[in-house]
């Protein structure tokens, strides 16, 4: 393995590697062959483990979310009362000739303050 990339990686590392996994050890074939892997030590890897962590987290975050909506809702501010309107809303209808009267009065205003009007 000298001549690959993995021996020099090996002899370069900076991190000292002292033991070397025996495979011929029948412990750890057994659990190779179980498949006690990377998916339940260590961190995690990807795509294996964070495909499978991901979702989970986020199901699980939606479900928080619908439970607590469900068991505790919040009130903000008082329900609607459709019959208890305030008297300053007024239908659009009453609104249209008014105010485009007031609206082309102000804007003509803006464009022709008082103190041009006098200048001239």
């Amino acid at each position: 393995m000298s001549g690959s990339l993995g021996g020099w990686i090996y002899k370069n590392s900076p991190i000292p590697i002292t033991k070397k996994p025996d495979l011929n050890d029948p412990v750890l074939r057994a659990k190779l062959a179980k498949g006690m892997g990377h998916n339940y030590y260590g961190e995690p890897a990807w795509p294996n483990d964070l495909l499978y962590i991901f979702p989970v987290v986020i199901l699980g975050t939606i479900a928080c979310n619908v439970g607590l909506a469900v068991l505790e809702p919040s009130m903000i501010g008082e329900p609607a009362d459709p019959f208890a309107t305030p008297l300053e809303i007024l239908p659009e209808w009453k609104l249209g000739q008014r105010a485009c009267r007031k609206l082309g009065q102000s804007v003509g205003q803006s464009l022709n303050p008082p103190e041009a009007r006098d200048q001239r």
